[in-house]
């Protein structure tokens, strides 16, 4: 039986990008960023699947639109991001320095559920298998803020 493999998918989009200001984080790089952000954004106290569903319900923003992943480039941060997979799908992580990159990279891979911190775990934006964008943290008031404007990212791609 075939296991479609997340990992290998944006390793290879990375390549084809050619983007190479990035770390692969290994499980135990990742682990304690992982149990951070359970700590501050769910009542978890260990990973449980699909993550999304437990972030902490009245202290997150959401929204359904196919295309709410691409306006992550607009997202204020100066520090890397973290791009995390479902934990049963990897246990690795990976890092980019620049979230346009990581947009980037999502816009060359398969639509698979992710989520994006950095190392301050101070927010999370998730993509889920339902077309929803989730964010708290400071990612929370930034999407509402977001949704305000006149103009969208994906505007331009709008008929």
């Amino acid at each position: 039986m075939y296991k479609y493999d997340v990992f290998k998918e944006v390793l290879g989009s990375v390549k084809r990008l050619s983007i190479t200001d990035y770390k692969i984080l290994s499980e135990e790089e990742l682990a304690p960023i992982l149990s951070q952000l359970l700590d501050i954004f769910t009542p978890l106290k260990e990973y449980e699947f699909p993550l999304w569903e437990n972030v902490v319900k009245g202290d997150y923003f959401g929204i359904r639109d196919a295309d709410s992943w691409m306006w992550m480039t607009d997202f204020p941060t100066e520090e890397p991001c973290i791009l995390i997979f479902e934990y049963r799908d990897d246990k690795r992580g990976i890092e980019f320095q620049r979230m346009e990159d990581l947009v980037n990279v999502l816009g060359e891979s398969f639509n698979f559920v992710f989520y994006i911190t950095s190392r301050k775990i101070d927010y999370i934006l998730t993509q889920n298998d339902h077309d929803h964008l989730i964010a708290a943290g400071r990612a929370k008031p930034w999407l509402i803020d977001y949704l305000e404007q006149p103009r969208r990212a994906t505007d331009d791609f709008v008929e």
